[in-house]
């Protein structure tokens, strides 16, 4: 059997002799390592739970209850929060209980699908100081999708809380693609 001290120079000498692709690849999958929200560094962003489209939602009850919920452990963390509401005249304003637990300059309203193609709200979101994004609300493949690539793009950390997004029920797979 080797000693401790044996097997760490073993250890050692293993790392000497790695290829500098082998680094690259190491180096690369630490890059990619699933990284963790961290209430200090995130934002929660709940995107166009609205009157006129949350009906046509699959498994819309359960959409808003978990981003319901969300919103609740936020606030208890002191996480800051963003509402964004998608040509309200047109769809109705974001569904009544979820927009009341929100300051008026929390809630953005949107023209886009993306969020991000205002840059309004990319000065609102980054006066938080903030890297991370959660996202949920609807539709995954859609205002969704388009959101969290316009952050991906402006160097954000995104996560889409999958159980707290919906499409319509036509629309489920294109849901799953969007999660993907």
């Amino acid at each position: 059997r080797a000693s401790a001290e044996e097997t760490g120079d073993r250890g050692l000498k293993r790392e000497a002799e790695m290829t500098r692709a082998e680094m690259t690849r190491a180096e690369e999958r630490s890059l990619h390592a699933p990284a963790r929200v961290d209430r200090d560094r995130s934002v929660l962003l709940i995107v166009d739970l609205q009157q006129q489209l949350v009906p046509t939602i699959a498994g819309h009850a359960e959409v808003i209850a978990r981003s319901d919920a969300l919103l609740a452990v936020a606030r208890r963390f002191r996480v800051p929060s963003l509402l964004t509401e998608h040509c309200a005249d047109r769809i109705g304003p974001v569904i009544a209980p979820l927009r009341e637990r929100f300051e008026p300059r929390e809630i953005f309203a949107k023209t886009h699908f993306a969020a991000t193609d205002h840059p309004e709200f990319e000065r609102r979101l980054r006066e938080h100081d903030r890297g991370q994004v959660v996202v949920a609300g609807i539709e995954a493949h859609v205002c969704v999708l388009q959101t969290s690539l316009g952050l991906l793009a402006r160097g954000f950390d995104v996560f889409v809380a999958g159980d707290a997004v919906g499409s319509r029920a036509t629309r489920q797979a294109d849901r799953q693609y969007a999660l993907e």
